[in-house]
């Protein structure tokens, strides 16, 4: 159904945007298949959870070291940044799946997407073409 970009591009950002998308497709193909599942009650618990997680985050990955990263070239080869990104996907998993599986408001979930934007931003995004890092 859905073909795997992993060995079949040299660009790594590319490949890993690929994959990202493919997850949010198969994600949104479950849920359209599943949608007779009754979202369970929201609760303080799942909050603190991805607090936890945004908490560590941010120590072990300092903002402004992932935001001095401005060229498309340090992006490639910094071991911080490549590891702030496999952190990131866990943060973003967990709150998709609040957001899919509970009945969180809308605004306690425009909290924790508004901290999780925070963090990829400061990730940033690569462009080749212009080899630099956009952190906005």
């Amino acid at each position: 159904m859905f073909e795997s970009t992993i060995g079949k591009n040299n660009n790594t950002e590319e490949a890993d945007e690929k994959l990202y998308k493919e997850g949010e497709e198969m994600l949104k193909e479950y849920l359209k298949n599943n949608q007779d599942i009754e979202k369970i009650p929201y609760t303080k618990e799942h909050t603190e959870k991805i607090e936890n997680l945004l908490s560590s985050f941010e120590e072990r990955f300092p903002l402004d070291q992932l935001m001095s990263i401005t060229t498309a070239e340090k992006a490639r080869v910094s071991p911080l940044r490549d590891a702030a990104k496999k952190e990131y996907e866990n943060i973003h998993y967990h709150v998709m799946q609040i957001k899919e599986k509970t009945d969180i408001s809308s605004d306690e979930l425009d909290r924790l997407i508004e901290k999780k934007t925070k963090i990829l931003l400061a990730i940033g995004f690569v462009n080749d073409i212009l080899g630099k890092v956009r952190h906005e």
